[in-house]
């Protein structure tokens, strides 16, 4: 079985530029033959790859969101409504609900306890003019 040869004349532009190409029609019905042909045992040669050749490209659906990452979203937006009401204290969290305060993180974290959460999510709020550093 040899090699198909491809008799091609290229069609050009005012620019000399090629846009097209010429094939005659025999030429063409064998590609066509040929293509349809490799198609038809794809599944044979790629098995994994064979699904959707024929079908467009489906954009990959978005991430669902994790429970954690609900939970972080809630968090973040409690933070950025309350920073200023709570700035200088620390506060525990569950989800987006406060379940302690205090000026100490223990203080905080005892009134999460007390309403039955025992490992809340616990942050300082700096006070707007607050230096922080963190020391050598």
């Amino acid at each position: 079985m040899g090699m198909l040869e491809i008799h091609k004349q290229y069609l050009v532009d005012e620019n000399q530029k090629p846009v097209a190409v010429v094939i005659p029609i025999e030429e063409f019905r064998e590609i066509e033959r040929l293509l349809g042909h490799f198609s038809r045992h794809t599944d044979k040669l790629f098995p994994d790859e064979s699904e959707g050749l024929s079908e467009p490209v489906k954009q990959p659906e978005p991430p669902l969101q994790t429970g954690k990452e609900e939970v972080r979203i809630q968090r973040m937006a409690w933070i950025k409504s309350h920073r200023q009401e709570f700035a200088g204290q620390y506060v525990a969290l569950d989800g987006d609900r406060l379940v302690g305060h205090g000026t100490t993180i223990r203080e905080a974290q005892e009134q999460a306890k007390q309403q039955g959460i025992p490992n809340p999510f616990l942050v300082r709020l700096p006070a707007e003019n607050e230096v922080l550093w963190g020391g050598w």
